[in-house]
């Protein structure tokens, strides 16, 4: 049972890092989109309203991580 319970925590570590830089990049292309494209300023407010999501999504996936590391191990992460 101990093993069972070990191999799920992994994978659900495994998961949250995995979301945690998916976000990390999907943020870091739309700042990229930003700074070098040529954008109609309807399409400029919709990506900085999808970075501010992307943002909030971020945080709340860095927590869950977080929340999933053993007691007194902790992890820091760059800012978005």
């Amino acid at each position: 049972m101990t093993l069972i319970k070990t191999l799920l925590h992994k994978a659900r570590l495994a998961f949250a890092l995995f979301q945690v830089h998916s976000l990390e990049r999907m943020h870091d292309d739309q700042t990229e989109v930003l700074n070098t494209c040529n954008l109609s300023q309807e399409d400029h407010l919709r990506i900085v309203l999808a970075r501010a999501e992307t943002r909030r999504n971020l945080a709340s996936a860095r927590a869950k991580y977080i929340s999933l590391l053993p007691v007194g191990e902790r992890m820091t992460f760059r800012s978005a």
